[in-house]
């Protein structure tokens, strides 16, 4: 029998490494103290533990966020590679849930260990073509014969865009439309103010571990997270425009760092929920702007800022230099300012359309992915997802649960509306 029902990995933040020294030098993770800080604040009851590769830093977070003497401190080893002594690890936990990145450094040996086990496990990473991608390959069967319930990308990547669809196309089959689903668009909005530091040493790895080539290939392909696809369905892709207007919200939209690997991941929901999505299914997201001006800038500035990063090696490395350092992050107040607003509209062949709307109070990329990826490792502690074992998104993994637990907090609110 499990010893905790939570084990956070990377409790400190010091297994962050990118390609500059200047990103090396990192204070403790900021996001995996929030995380802490939710589950000892709202959940006293559940039995957390907290692992970290030094245990002179995980004292000092005790220390600052008071963490009382029942939770316990667990060394790990390097988790560059996979070892035996991580299987010991995980297994004394139902679910894991990792905060060590950048994952396509760190995440596999730890994903890896919990599919050996048994072992649910939970991140927060955007790592498509460098990391989720070969989670999926590598682990998917293993998963499915131990039971173990692997569900990445829990934080801004990709849970509020997974679940907005989720809901449209669910409140959809609730009100009785059955037509297949050929649109389904996603807007984000409100104040999501500047990428993590975690997140740029994200794209920095991810870039350096994967070759053009690769990226070439996990760009061309929406379903490239989706289980093995028909070719009906792969030949469908997303059509993205440098600037785009949402007639729902009355905005116009750009694409947006997170984008890519947003549409992957909700992409993989349609595939592993054939009930409720169907094969024309088509999905689009973009960050939206008061005006064409502003949206078209924008655009402008995120095409060649992308191109540049992605071709360049130098530009990473300025990037990297004077990016915010992993394990930085807004000051409680500044946190405290920012609200995450999100509008879906989903349609079908037949004409008929939902509308989703979701609100949270928060950082989305610190406070509110603190909330998200705590719920999700919380109820499958609980054992709230009846799933079968293999990889799943927070929509396939729990769905409606998950709505549920997260109006609990952050003023999480999801609405749907059929219009026509």
């Amino acid at each position: 029998m499990a010893e905790f029902d939570i084990l956070i990995v990377g409790a400190t933040g010091e297994e962050y490494s990118t390609l500059s020294e200047h990103l090396s030098k990192t204070t403790p993770g900021y996001t995996a103290q929030l995380v802490i800080q939710h589950l000892l604040k709202n959940h006293s009851d559940i039995k957390i533990a907290l692992a970290a590769r030094s245990l002179s830093k995980l004292d000092d977070i005790r220390s600052k966020l008071n963490v009382p003497p029942s939770v316990k401190s667990i060394s790990i080893p390097d988790l560059s590679v996979y070892s035996e002594e991580l299987d010991a690890i995980v297994s004394q936990s139902k679910v894991v849930l990792s905060m060590a990145g950048p994952y396509a450094l760190y995440g596999l040996s730890v994903a890896t260990a919990c599919a050996k086990t048994g072992v649910h496990f939970v991140d927060i990473n955007g790592e498509g073509p460098s990391y989720y991608i070969k989670l999926v390959k590598q682990l998917s069967y293993k998963a499915s014969q131990t039971g173990s319930l692997l569900v990445p990308s829990t934080g801004l990547d990709s849970l509020p865009s997974d679940i907005a669809v989720f809901k449209s196309v669910k409140g959809l089959r609730d009100n009785g439309v059955y037509a297949d689903i050929n649109y389904s668009h996603n807007t984000f909005s409100g104040l999501i103010k500047g990428a993590s530091g975690g997140t740029i040493a994200s794209l920095l790895t991810m870039f350096d571990k994967t070759s053009p080539t690769q990226m070439k290939s996990y760009n061309s392909d929406v379903w490239a997270l989706a289980p093995e696809a028909q070719s009906d369905r792969a030949s469908l892709q997303n059509d993205e425009k440098m600037v785009f207007y949402d007639k729902t919200v009355q905005k116009w939209g750009t694409p947006w760092l997170l984008g890519p690997h947003n549409v992957r991941v909700v992409y993989r929901s349609a595939a592993l929920l054939p009930q409720l999505y169907s094969k024309t299914f088509k999905y689009t997201e973009t960050l939206s702007h008061n005006s064409f001006i502003q949206a078209l800038i924008r655009g402008v500035l995120m095409a060649v800022g992308g191109f540049l990063f992605a071709t360049f090696p130098w530009f990473r490395s300025v990037v990297a230099k004077y990016a915010p350092q992993p394990g930085s992050g807004p000051t409680p107040e500044q946190d405290a300012a920012c609200r995450l607003v999100l509008d879906n509209t989903t349609k079908t062949v037949d004409g008929h359309v939902m509308h989703t709307h979701v609100t949270a109070r928060g950082h989305a990329g610190y406070s509110l992915t603190a909330v998200m990826a705590s719920e999700v490792a919380l109820l499958l502690a609980k054992g709230d997802a009846s799933k079968e074992g293999g990889v799943y998104t927070p929509a396939s993994a729990l769905g409606e649960t998950l709505v549920d637990e997260l109006h609990k907090y952050g003023d999480f609110n999801f609405t749907s509306k059929l219009l026509k």
